[in-house]
């Protein structure tokens, strides 16, 4: 941001903020009342001079800026400290993979549920209760209905 603020002053006044002194902008806001980029240059130098003492020409300032914590950021901001990049950490090289057998799969429709489920079911344990003997009956049914000629 200083070389914008730099680019400002050399636009207006031909020198560096550094160089201009307060007088000098006081008497360009006096000139130029309604000029924004000299209301914040005016607070800017006010601040660097002395962080601790807010001025009314700071306060001013904030009434030509539709942003206030943009200004207020601007006034404040230090140089950024450069950070120091850390190396990364090699990462141990991944072993190949061995490839996975081929995985057969079966149609849906094809698999026996109960059968899937671990239920085997004998033909003697369908006359043992009312549930297998109802079972039975139906099954028996299903096979005469299949023998049946089509109607």
């Amino acid at each position: 941001m200083q070389n914008e603020i730099n680019s400002i002053t050399q636009q207006l006044f031909h020198r560096e903020l550094n160089d201009v002194s307060e007088g000098d902008l006081q008497e360009f806001v006096f000139k130029y009342p309604y000029a924004a980029p000299a209301r914040f240059l005016l607070a800017k130098k006010k601040f660097d001079n002395d962080p601790a003492q807010v001025s009314d020409d700071i306060i001013t300032a904030g009434l030509y800026f539709s942003n206030p914590l943009w200004l207020n950021k601007q006034l404040t901001h230090s140089e950024p400290v450069e950070t120091v990049e850390v190396a990364p950490v090699p990462e141990p090289e991944a072993k190949a993979e061995e490839p996975a057998s081929d995985i057969v799969f079966q149609s849906y429709h094809t698999i026996d549920y109960f059968a899937s489920q671990g239920i085997r079911l004998q033909q003697a344990d369908f006359t043992k209760d009312k549930l297998g003997q109802q079972l039975k009956s139906f099954t028996e049914w299903l096979k005469s209905m299949k023998k049946l000629p089509n109607a």
